[in-house]
């Protein structure tokens, strides 16, 4: 992704650098320096955008604001929501395709593992499919109702001993910024700066000083 583009993104969703900055978990110099061309876009920061389109595009009711990397993965979710609350009888049950099923079925890993504290990295992991996936999934059965899909929030407050160590420390080796893996795993960016002086102490190679 270029810098042309975040600026044309930034000007869909009609916001300020400022609020375009808050809602990436960056500060607005950082985001200036990247709207700008000073900064390279990374990885991080596409797959920032990605979630806050979604989140957007949930709180305006709006589909179309959703980025492309992530609207078919939505529309394939909404789809499967649809068709898992319809209540089918036994026998249109047997009938139906291995591949629902095996949608059906990860709607319910996904819930449960969540349900335990699991977080969306390790259950994507498990699964076979992104973060984004499971946070989208959780997100929709929440606002079904459904009591396993709890609410974390940014913050949460899932301990250290529950996060998923190599998820944290290979993008810290690869440069990421505390803040984004923070968004990326769902916690906070002190556990996030945590784990990496935990694991620095333990001789961590990828647990990286940084300036």
């Amino acid at each position: 992704m270029k810098a042309s583009e975040i600026y044309a993104i930034r000007a869909q969703w009609g916001f300020t650098q400022e609020v375009m900055a808050r809602r990436m978990g960056l500060q607005r110099r950082a985001y200036i320096r990247i709207e700008t061309g000073e900064q390279t876009v990374r990885a991080a920061h596409v797959l920032v955008l990605e979630r806050v389109s979604i989140d957007i595009a949930v709180e305006r009711g709006d589909r179309s604001l959703i980025l492309p990397g992530v609207r078919y993965m939505v529309e394939h979710i909404l789809a499967l929501d649809q068709a898992t609350s319809i209540k089918d009888s036994s026998s249109s049950d047997a009938r139906r395709p291995d591949n629902e099923k095996a949608r059906v079925h990860d709607r319910e890993f996904v819930l449960n593992a969540w349900a335990r504290g699991e977080t969306s990295v390790r259950i994507a992991t498990r699964i076979g499919s992104s973060p984004g996936y499971v946070r989208t999934l959780v997100k929709i059965a929440r606002d079904g109702g459904d009591e396993r899909a709890v609410n974390r929030g940014r913050t949460s407050n899932v301990s250290v001993r529950r996060i998923d160590y190599d998820a944290v420390l290979d993008r810290w080796y690869a440069g990421w910024p505390a803040a984004q893996i923070a968004l990326f795993i769902g916690t906070s960016p002190k556990t996030v700066q945590d784990v990496v002086n935990t694991l620095r102490r333990r001789g961590d190679h990828r647990a990286v000083r940084r300036k």
